[in-house]
């Protein structure tokens, strides 16, 4: 029974995330940086990755952060095609996967009532519905340091935690904080 209700939920979780994924069809916020420079991955566009490119006047390409969630973005945009919706997906799983991993981390730790609250939470809290809907890399770093958390406490290898705490440091520098924690 536990389990069909986390599956309702997780289904719950992805769908509030992806309806209208596609709307604005055109940038916001800090889209300008981020989508605009996945989509010179996309390209394979040195521009995205060199610091000395001027861009055209209202975007910048987005050199403040390691590559890692960009490139992710960006290989959306090459698979699928460049619409904001395809800029905007991998948040979706990302987001998704982060409330899947908090489910089973508070399962774990606490039993399968507080998973089950952490997944519902996570499900319906403002800010990780905003963040996996928009091209940034905060929903990215936030899965992987939820997945260094989960690895580190359930006891896995050294090499796992240094290598989740790799990708959180190579998508965003305050990753590094992840890194000391974990």
């Amino acid at each position: 029974k536990a389990n069909i209700i986390v599956i309702i939920i997780v289904l719950v979780l992805f769908l509030v995330r992806i309806v209208r994924l596609g709307v604005p069809d055109t940038y916001y916020f800090d889209e300008v940086y981020h989508a605009f420079t996945a989509q010179a991955y996309a390209q394979n566009d040195p521009k995205g990755y060199e610091w000395w490119h001027t861009a055209p006047e209202g975007f910048a390409y987005e050199w403040l952060h390691p590559p890692l969630a960009k490139l992710i973005q960006g290989g959306s945009i090459r698979l699928f095609g460049d619409h904001p919706f395809w800029w905007r997906f991998p948040g979706v799983i990302f987001g998704t996967a982060t409330g899947v991993l908090l489910y089973a981390l508070g399962k774990r730790f606490f039993g399968p009532v507080v998973g089950l609250l952490a997944l519902f939470f996570w499900t319906f809290d403002g800010l990780s519905f905003t963040s996996s809907r928009i091209t940034m890399n905060d929903i990215f770093l936030v899965f992987w340091v939820v997945l260094g958390f989960y690895f580190s406490l359930g006891k896995k290898s050294a090499w796992q935690i240094a290598l989740v705490a790799g990708l959180a440091l190579a998508t965003k520098w305050s990753g590094f904080f992840a890194v000391g924690i974990l």
